[in-house]
């Protein structure tokens, strides 16, 4: 251990005694600072939430199938306009909240 003239007279209680606060000082620097994050549901409304049911094919004749074919295209309607309802609903609370 190098032990400098200036300090050569100082006890080791006085060491302890010096350093102490010292360290005690750079301590409470290493706290980390507290990070808060919160975190919000987004919820559609209940009327972009309902079930689209998928209709049945009654029958195997040309006229069935063809009617069963509308009815598909309807419901599929129905379904991609809910759908885009959720999209814009998302949307338009994503834009409040970045205003």
């Amino acid at each position: 251990m190098i032990k400098l003239k200036r300090f050569a007279n100082c006890s080791r209680a006085m060491y302890v005694a010096i350093l102490t606060p010292l360290l005690l000082c750079l301590s409470s620097c290493a706290n980390e600072p507290v990070i808060k994050i919160e975190t919000h549901t987004i919820i559609p409304p209940p009327s972009l939430l309902i079930s689209c049911p998928e209709p049945m094919l009654h029958g195997n004749t040309y006229t069935a199938i063809t009617e069963y074919a509308v009815l598909l295209k309807r419901d599929l309607r129905i379904c991609a306009g809910r759908l885009q309802g959720v999209i814009d609903y998302t949307e338009a609370v994503q834009r409040e909240k970045s205003e």
